[in-house]
């Protein structure tokens, strides 16, 4: 199974893309939506009005202790997440991948070893053996966050959670908090652009030795800032309550007083 890397110049990208657009217009004003991925995300719409949810990042900090806490909130956790299952009994409500290269060498494995619903983001259609995920285009228009714009797809921002937020706002969260976003990588890499290496999370062997794109951590922390303000501006908010972390401009908290928030 193949997946192309984000790639705005690519033709079949730019042909998808008007498609897929004049689709989304069509079905704001209709209801009718011409691609069958658009009309299933209709049934999550609004479906969490005013709750709030926690984006779980696969960072060193993470403490076994705190997702066992976690059991029973609304909860975002990342791609290859089901390697810890064996070490709790915290299971999310939703995993999210919006890494091509992680859904290239481990999709199939995340849908099959995953608990709850799998959402995939890429710019091209996933195709593999395990079919028991929801896929949304991945885009490349300006961001913003509008009621019910997710059948126009997720705008590409570096990170996989902040995809899994704007499936949360579609879902109708206007409240985050995020965990485990330590956002502080450490690798080698000899052209700038992939690595090896591992250590970046608190799951040993993440990822079995294969390559993976180095993060573009300036347009992640700009994605973030922007996502932040939006939700503050409509009366939402998106903190930080990771145990340790470098990730700039977003307000940090203490993951126990969110926690008693919900109780």
């Amino acid at each position: 199974m193949a997946v192309k890397r984000y790639d705005i110049h690519n033709v079949g990208y730019r042909i998808y893309k008007k498609i897929e657009k004049f689709s989304a217009v069509e079905g704001k004003w209709t209801g009718i939506y011409f691609m069958d991925w658009q009309r299933k995300l209709k049934q999550y719409r609004n479906i969490y009005r005013d709750e709030t949810a926690f984006l779980i990042g696969n960072g060193p900090s993470v403490r076994i202790e705190d997702l066992e806490r976690l059991k029973g909130r609304i909860t975002f956790c990342c791609n290859k997440f089901y390697m810890s299952y064996a070490y709790h009994s915290f299971r999310p409500t939703y995993t999210v991948s919006a890494d091509d290269k992680m859904i290239e060498d481990f999709g199939d494995e995340i849908v099959k070893n995953s608990s709850g619903i799998v959402w995939f983001c890429s710019t091209f259609p996933v195709v593999q053996k395990e079919k028991d995920f929801y896929w949304v285009f991945m885009q490349s228009e300006k961001m913003r966050m509008e009621e019910g714009a997710l059948p126009a797809g997720v705008y590409h921002t570096g990170a996989t959670l902040l995809a899994a937020l704007q499936i949360g706002y579609y879902m109708g969260i206007r409240q985050f908090v995020l965990y485990g976003v330590d956002h502080n990588f450490k690798y080698e890499s000899k052209d700038l652009k992939s690595s090896t290496t591992e250590g970046n999370h608190f799951i040993e062997n993440y990822r079995e030795g294969k390559p993976w794109f180095v993060p573009d951590t300036l347009r992640i922390e700009y994605s973030f800032k922007k996502m932040a303000d939006i939700l503050e501006e409509q009366g939402g908010y998106l903190v930080n309550a990771s145990r340790k972390t470098r990730l700039p401009y977003i307000k940090l908290a203490a993951f126990e007083d969110y926690l008693l928030e919900q109780e």
